[in-house]
């Protein structure tokens, strides 16, 4: 007896998976993933190899259903080890527990930032990825002889770093990918060395393992990240609105940034915006981990910003100098960034960006910001906001003191829109009526609030907190922004940036325009933005074209108006970046791996109806006698009614010629014919060479490099002449096999028939 083929075929899958997996391995941070990843895959590969070694058992044609149950129960038993008995067997509790890790795993892959660590999602599904993989390979190699498409399920594996960690993929990560292909390829080989085929096996199979082992402690390490959020899917960071009195506070002004910039306007570097109250503090709102908004990638359109409001594109170049953040300072609204990593993300509410395990320590970037300057007239006439879409930025306490919303609405008793409502609310504020103090409490809580709107004395903190909630009991949405202001010009077109220039301003939101700054604090402290100072007439917003000619005041800024609109429509037309174009939603990576998957798992699907067509193809193409009856045979498996291995090839022919004179109309050609071909092609090989105990189906085997051979006498003796015409009759002959099996089937079963041939697990 010759070695045992499964031998071969199982270890050489095991060898290529383990390769395969210090590959993936740069998607992670540590190997806690690898033992039982490579545990399920090797329990399926042992049960294969058992079930294709033992005769008794590899007569049921069952190694791949075995296998698949093995992997299941295996996965099972490793992704819920606390209902599995012993921590090996599992129980029925264990596959809620086994669908519960799965999912979670489906959020880890979205919640966090490859190198991902080890969680017990992320493990599951790379467990229950390997365990498919391990059953599809091995039956492909093992059964099918067919290594070159098995391949191509190593690229399922390699595809996962591709993907979500293209930054962290290293050289060997390449070379050990190729060389689990190779080992797959070597396969049929290995299988020709008969008696040293275990010798060859073992060497091959240490030679991989320490390749893999080798080669990520020889080389050098990828850089790995702090993990943040890893196991969850939202992102906590520090919330800067809680250290903002701290900076303002310090005797020594620390300078953290200096940047350039193209723009004349002395814009506020923007952290983040906190939009939470719960009474006691403001903090940001934790936001969906998207590892696809890449802000190197660009920003989408910002949140209520029509196409066809006025904006400029301006430039920043930022050297920060002493700032330990995980935000990026940005004017509002950034467009795209460059200089950073790929970990720099943003959240598509805020538009804040973010750092995904880095921060801003001696960082040095470009940002393209859009300078958006809206009109009065323009605010005043936006329509009122979605009040269900903005719910968020309309919350109050419940225990909110009535003096605060009383006030807001004495102060804007005369207004008539939500704009002049928030003008008048802010002219309050800078009336001359408050103090600016850091001796003031530094906290904004409700009673804070209140005691602030009663004394008049506060910070940045205490102005922007009471405008925000004045704002909201009115019914404008409203956020606070977190950062610093311009900062001071220290020559050479350089502003510095220091600690106490931190600073925090009220944004409002008017539909068409978008998120509004607006400035609270005293004039003699921070000037305001044009757009939200009193105008003279605010309750004739119809008269406004009147009003623009008739008052020096609004007549001064409209051709400023018109220079910011006319430069704006020609660089809208002829440069592109004038303009940001809409970008890609932050939703379409996981739309793209959604429509990939889907595809994926249609070319997984279509693979079993691709390689029995490819047989097929290549048996007609060659035309021998005994490749046409051994297709005969496969179509019989495939339909469900498998000729009886016990009869001779004639006695078969007979059968199939009285089944189709019932089944069929006269003309066809009977099988009978078929048989006798492939029977005289058999027993009457010149030479008589053949190999003793040949199984009744086999293929010429001196066609098939890697299947079973003939003894050497009968692969050099020539094979009887098939003549075109009796060629023909013969393609014929398995046609009308083909129409009769057809007619005794059901649709469903020439359905699974055609998708899921059995005959691909026959043993031969």
């Amino acid at each position: 007896m010759s070695a045992p083929r499964p031998l071969a075929g199982s270890l050489a899958t095991a060898v290529s998976l383990v390769l395969a997996a210090f590959a993936l391995q740069a998607a992670f941070a540590d190997l806690r993933w690898m033992p039982p990843v490579l545990g399920a895959a090797l329990l399926v590969l042992a049960v294969g190899a058992v079930f294709r070694a033992v005769p008794a058992l590899r007569r049921t044609g069952l190694a791949v259903v075995a296998q698949t149950i093995a992997g299941v129960l295996g996965v099972a038993a490793l992704a819920s080890p606390a209902t599995a008995i012993g921590g090996v067997l599992p129980t029925p509790a264990s596959f809620p527990g086994v669908l519960d890790a799965l999912n979670s795993g489906i959020d880890d892959l979205y919640a966090t930032q490859a190198p991902a660590a080890s969680t017990s999602g992320l493990t599951a599904l790379i467990m229950a990825l390997f365990a498919l993989v391990a059953v599809l390979i091995d039956g492909l190699v093992s059964d099918l002889h067919a290594p070159k498409p098995a391949g191509l399920l190593l690229l399922v594996i390699y595809f996962i770093p591709v993907l979500l960690a293209p930054n962290e993929l290293r050289w060997y990560h390449i070379v050990l990918i190729g060389l689990s292909y190779l080992v797959l390829l070597a396969v049929p080989h290995l299988e020709q060395l008969r008696g040293g085929l275990p010798v060859a096996v073992a060497v091959a199979a240490a030679a991989g393992l320490a390749a893999s082992l080798a080669a990520p402690l020889l080389l050098p390490p990828a850089e790995t990240r702090q993990d943040i959020g890893s196991g969850r899917s939202d992102l906590t960071v520090v919330n800067p609105f809680l250290n903002l009195r701290d900076n303002l506070d310090r005797d020594e002004d620390q300078e953290v940034l200096r940047y350039t910039t193209t723009s004349e306007s002395n814009e506020p570097l923007r952290l983040t915006a906190v939009a939470e109250f719960d009474g006691e503090t403001w903090q940001p709102s934790p936001f969906p981990l998207d590892p696809f908004a890449v802000a190197e990638d660009g920003l989408p359109q910002p949140p209520g910003l029509d196409p066809d409001t006025p904006r400029m594109t301006e430039e920043l170049q930022v050297a920060v100098t002493g700032l330990d953040q995980e935000y990026l300072p940005a004017p509002y609204p950034p467009v795209r960034a460059e200089g950073l990593s790929r970990r720099w993300i943003y959240d598509e509410r805020s538009f804040s960006i973010v750092g995904n395990g880095v921060r801003t320590t001696d960082l040095q970037y470009t940002l393209e910001y859009l300078e958006v300057e809206p009109t009065p007239g323009q605010l005043r006439t936006a329509p009122p906001p979605d009040r269900a879409a903005m719910a968020d930025y309309l919350a109050l306490p419940d225990d909110l003191p009535g003096s605060v919303g009383d006030l807001a609405e004495e102060v804007t008793a005369a207004a008539d829109t939500d704009y002049d409502r928030a003008v008048a609310l802010q002219a309050h504020f800078r009336s001359g009526e408050y103090t600016y103090s850091l001796d003031a409490p530094d906290e904004a809580s409700n009673d804070a609030i209140a005691d602030f709107l009663e004394q008049r004395t506060g910070y940045c903190v205490q102005f922007a907190s009471a405008m925000t909630v004045m704002a909201r009991h009115l019914g404008i949405p409203g956020r606070i922004a977190v950062g610093f202001t311009a900062g001071s010009d220290v020559g050479d077109g350089q502003r510095a940036v220091t600690l106490h220039n931190a600073h925090a301003w009220p944004e409002l939101y008017f539909e068409g325009v978008g998120w509004v700054r607006f400035e609270p604090s005293p004039a003699d402290v921070n000037n305001a933005p044009e757009w939200s100072l009193p105008t003279e007439m605010p309750e004739e917003p119809a008269e406004e074209g009147a009003g623009e000619e008739e008052t020096p005041e609004t007549a001064a800024p409209e051709p400023e108006d018109e220079q910011t609109e006319a430069p704006e429509e020609d660089s809208a037309a002829d440069d592109p970046g004038a303009f940001p174009l809409p970008q890609e939603p932050a939703g379409a990576p996981r739309a793209i791996l959604g429509i990939g998957g889907g595809l994926l798992a249609l070319l997984l699907a279509a693979l079993p109806w691709w390689l029995r067509r490819s047989r097929r193809n290549r048996r007609l193409s060659d035309g021998d006698p005994r490749g046409l009856w051994s297709e005969v045979e496969d179509l019989s498996v495939d339909a469900g009614r498998p000729l009886d291995p016990a009869d001779t090839l004639r006695l078969k022919g007979e059968l199939l010629q009285e089944r189709q004179e019932r089944a069929l109309p006269e003309g066809f050609v009977s099988a009978a014919v078929l048989a006798s071909a492939a029977e005289r092609s058999r027993y009457a090989l010149v030479g008589a060479g053949s190999e003793a105990g040949a199984v009744a189906g086999d293929e010429p085997a001196p066609r098939r490099h890697g299947r079973r051979d003939a003894s050497p006498a009968s692969a050099a003796s020539p094979q009887p002449p098939v003549g075109a015409g009796e060629r023909r009759e013969l393609v014929r002959a398995l046609g009308d096999v083909r129409r009769l099996l057809r007619a005794e089937s059901g649709p469903v079963r020439r359905v699974l028939a055609a998708l899921l041939p059995r005959s691909l697990w026959r043993r031969r």
